[in-house]
């Protein structure tokens, strides 16, 4: 079962709708990263916060700027 549907079965869930809106968006990206690291550790994540503070770029936006790149019409 996946992690989300555990705590939401465990009565854990958000009392409000913004509560559970913003607890989805944190999942989301949480989940998401973990597909990003090889190894998905709490140093890990802050390292990447770190980084993107620092460089003002997320790492979601450095990946779509490589695809759309890569996926640019020739220039002449």
């Amino acid at each position: 079962m996946r992690r989300e549907a555990e705590v939401r079965k465990g009565g854990h869930t958000s009392k409000t709708d913004k509560g559970a809106e913003r607890r989805g968006i944190i999942m989301t990206v949480l989940a998401t990263l973990n597909t990003r690291f090889e190894s998905f550790t709490l140093e890990t994540l802050l390292a990447e916060i770190t980084r993107w503070i620092d460089t003002g770029v997320s790492l979601f936006q450095a990946e779509l700027a490589d695809i759309n790149q890569a996926n640019a019409p020739p220039t002449a």
